[in-house]
C-alpha cells in the first residue's frame, strides 16, 4: 500500500486530491452534511502517531445505510484510485453532548 506520505506530489495533485474533491460531492449526494474539517500537522512532523490520524472530517450523517455507503465508496476504485490505499478512513457514531447543546439539560439549567 502506497500511503499518502509515500505518495509523490504529482501523484497527490493529479490523481488523490481530484478523487477526494469528488468523493466529497459524492458524499453529499448521498445526504452527508460537512460540519467541520481540521488537519492537525501545524505540531506533528512525520508519521502521524496516537490515533494515526492528521485530517478529521465531521459530518452529520441522516442514516447509517449512507455511512456504510460512504466507507464502501473508498474502497471502490475510480479512475485508477482506491482512497483506501493512501488514506485511513474510520467512522464513528454519537450524538450532541447534552451539556454542550441546546437540549433539554441545558434548557432546564438555563431556566433555574
Amino acid at each position: 500500500m502506497p500511503g499518502w506520505y509515500e505518495s509523490t506530489d504529482e501523484e497527490r495533485s493529479e490523481r488523490l486530491i481530484p478523487r477526494m474533491t469528488a468523493l466529497m460531492d459524492e458524499w453529499e449526494t448521498l445526504g452527508a452534511r460537512l460540519i467541520a474539517s481540521f488537519d492537525d500537522d501545524l505540531f506533528v512532523a512525520g508519521l502521524p502517531a496516537g490515533l494515526q490520524h492528521s485530517i478529521y472530517l465531521l459530518f452529520e450523517v441522516d442514516r447509517l445505510d449512507a455511512l456504510v455507503a460512504m466507507i464502501q465508496s473508498l474502497r471502490q476504485t475510480v479512475d485508477g484510485v482506491r482512497l483506501d490505499n493512501y488514506l485511513r478512513f474510520e467512522a464513528r457514531v454519537g450524538r450532541a453532548l447534552f451539556f454542550a447543546s441546546d437540549g433539554p439539560i441545558r434548557a432546564a439549567a438555563a431556566g433555574a
